[in-house]
């Protein structure tokens, strides 16, 4: 696909193959973004010479002649060819007689353990109460989540949904897909301790959420309180030593899937939209039943999932959806009329053959739950998307023999060969 000097492609291939060109007016608007005007639009120009990014041990990169000062502070001429034994980091480049061009001296792909291979458990942070919540989910209950997860059934990782902080202006937004930044975390995730909160943990009696409500007690009780709290993914996951997933899911562009896996970028594989069984998803991939836009295992086979949809105004794609659960069942070897509790089992075993190096599951499938966490093309007035609890508590889960019976399906996991590379 073409690309502008800017960097903006000519359009894009939509998920049923249609063509998409990018408007003028789009075009127009983005370099405005990016604070590009008049004369400049037809090059590059010295805001498009800010950062350069190398990958390390390459060869022929040159510059001109000036000044490279390294990350650590040590200062080397450069005139020409750089050095080819240029450390990792964020390095400035002073032309002689231009602008400083960061240098960013990357990995050759991102981060990833030899021999990783884990499971674990997703979950929708808000929905994830104990007795010591303010009405919501909070970053002291993912914290116990964690703890027990990998204590007592052996998963060693949990994926959140996302924790940006959203503009805190009431009505909240409460999807934590539209956060006003992705820089900072919502304080709706406090967990606030040191103040008296048995007027907020009332709260906890509804299923419903109210994220206006815990907004204002968390608010006031923070007043009272003193509270502290990019650049290239390959070069920032060594730097962290974490494993980066790229969601690839939906409308991607031909070759992006063999772009990440060349880049050790994990892929998505979700077992409702993939013809294959998990046995035959990619090694390098985060593996996974169901997303929070797609029906549970429970909805989807037990057939609420298409009566709420039918009720709620909605047109679900019944031939697709059917099409899910025959595979489904074929599968898993699930008779007719299974009750969801082995479905959900027979599911996550068949999950488990997966050879990805991490797999998920969510806890809305662990209970049995019908309902999905959203239902795209629906907004609060119809329906409380992002904004339903978990039946039950943290305290509750922990007794609770479900999780059990999943972390014995997905920890049984047979050893694979290591990644090469």
């Amino acid at each position: 696909m073409a690309a502008d000097a800017w960097g903006i492609d000519e359009g894009y291939e939509d998920a049923l193959g249609a063509w998409r060109a990018t408007a003028p007016v789009t075009r127009r608007a983005i370099l405005a973004a990016m604070g590009v005007t008049g004369h400049e639009c037809t090059g590059r120009g010295v805001h498009g010479d800010g950062v350069r990014v190398l990958r390390a041990g390459a060869r022929g990169a040159v510059a001109p002649p000036g000044e490279l000062v390294l990350e650590d502070g040590t200062a080397l001429r450069v005139s020409g060819a750089l050095p080819p034994d240029l450390p990792l980091g964020y390095h400035a480049l002073h032309p002689d007689g231009g602008g400083p061009v960061r240098l960013v001296v990357a990995p050759p792909a991102c981060f990833l353990p030899q021999g990783l291979r884990e499971w674990g458990l997703t979950v929708q942070l808000y929905a994830l109460r104990s007795a010591a919540s303010w009405g919501i989910g909070d970053a002291g209950d993912l914290r116990e989540l964690a703890r027990w997860s990998a204590g007592a059934l052996g998963g060693r990782l949990v994926l959140v949904s996302p924790l940006g902080a959203g503009t805190p202006v009431i009505p909240l937004e409460p999807s934590p897909y539209f956060p006003s930044s992705r820089r900072y975390r919502d304080p709706l995730y406090l967990r606030v301790e040191e103040v008296p909160g048995a007027a907020a943990r009332a709260l906890n009696g509804e299923r419903r959420i109210d994220r206006d409500a815990v907004l204002g007690l968390k608010l006031d009780a923070l007043g009272r309180l003193f509270a502290a709290f990019a650049g290239d993914a390959a070069f920032e996951s060594h730097r962290a030593g974490a494993v980066v997933v790229g969601e690839d899911l939906g409308t991607v562009e031909a070759g992006v899937r063999e772009r990440l896996a060349a880049e050790r970028v994990l892929s998505c594989r979700v077992l409702w939209l993939e013809e294959t069984a998990p046995a035959g998803f990619p090694a390098l991939a985060l593996a996974s039943v169901t997303t929070h836009d797609l029906p549970t295992i429970a909805g989807l086979w037990t057939g609420s999932d298409v009566r709420e949809q039918r009720a709620l105004g909605l047109a679900p794609n019944e031939e697709a959806l059917g099409a899910i659960r025959g595979r489904l069942r074929v599968l898993t070897g699930a008779p007719e009329g299974a009750p969801v509790g082995e479905v959900v089992r027979r599911t996550h075993r068949l999950l488990a053959d997966a050879p990805s190096v991490m797999i998920t599951a969510t806890l809305e499938d662990v209970l049995g739950l019908a309902e999905r966490p959203n239902m795209p093309g629906t907004t609060a007035a119809v329906r409380p998307n992002w904004s339903v609890a978990l039946p039950l508590p943290l305290e509750a889960l922990r007794n609770d023999p479900r999780p059990r019976a999943v972390a014995e399906a997905l920890g049984g996991r047979p050893v694979m060969q290591e990644i090469d590379g």
